[in-house]
């Protein structure tokens, strides 16, 4: 079992932590080709730009090109990276090495790293100029709050979601009302564009990408504050 990184926006955290996100679909890198192979291991596919030789062989060969998921396994540990400060000057006036208290801009919440106690700011000033929000992407792992398992692994391509999964891995609370009438299709759309469009893998280029399917895990030492 390895630990891997992974980045979610402040939304998608929260629809996380209150169990309405499951999945997260993520862009094959590397430029594959167009026809999508088998797997060869748990984390690793092929693909080609030929159906023929896709069809006709189960192990990679001449004409493939082969890529690994860099979010692991199946049972793999992700630790999410997110929105946050560093509260150690905010709250006791001096800073500390190694920290001592981490905020969250997804709840609002801080965490003391020395006892791993989890606690609500409500009343706090968040928008004193002494609280510095940090990019999720230099979150250290120290400062991670959220866990979780991965329990699928699969690759498709964008357009192959189906309704479920759309409420699913936008976060929306499921319901056959918002399947019905394509408004949760819409969000969807719109939410995949906001984040990958300017990237060049809008929703209209239709590629290829990592479904990863996880739940949130509690341990001794990798609490899920606050739940």
């Amino acid at each position: 079992m390895r630990e891997h990184p992974i980045i979610f926006s402040t939304g998608m955290v929260r629809a996380i932590r209150e169990g309405r996100k499951t999945m997260t679909r993520r862009i094959v890198r590397g430029h594959p080709y167009g026809y999508l192979g088998h797997i060869i291991e748990r984390d690793k596919y092929f693909f080609s730009n030929d159906p023929k030789i896709i069809s006709q062989n189960d192990e990679p060969t001449v004409g493939t090109f082969e890529i690994r998921c860099p979010y692991g396994k199946i049972g793999d540990i992700l630790w999410v990276r997110e929105t946050w400060c560093n509260l150690d000057e905010f709250e006791l006036g001096y800073k500390l090495e190694p920290n001592y208290l981490f905020g969250y801009k997804a709840d609002l919440s801080a965490r003391d790293t020395v006892s791993d106690f989890y606690f609500g700011t409500i009343n706090w000033n968040w928008d004193s100029e002494k609280i510095k929000w940090r990019p999720s992407i230099f979150m250290p792992h120290e400062a991670a709050r959220i866990f979780l398992e991965v329990t699928n692994i699969r690759v498709e391509r964008l357009h192959d979601i189906t309704e479920e999964d759309i409420c699913f891995d936008g976060g929306f609370i499921y319901s056959t009302q918002l399947v019905d009438d394509n408004y949760a299709e819409n969000r969807f759309k719109n939410l995949w564009n906001s984040i990958n469009k300017k990237r060049g893998y809008g929703w209209e280029t239709n590629p290829f990408v990592w479904v990863i399917e996880f739940k949130q895990i509690n341990s001794p030492d990798k609490p899920v504050f606050g739940r």
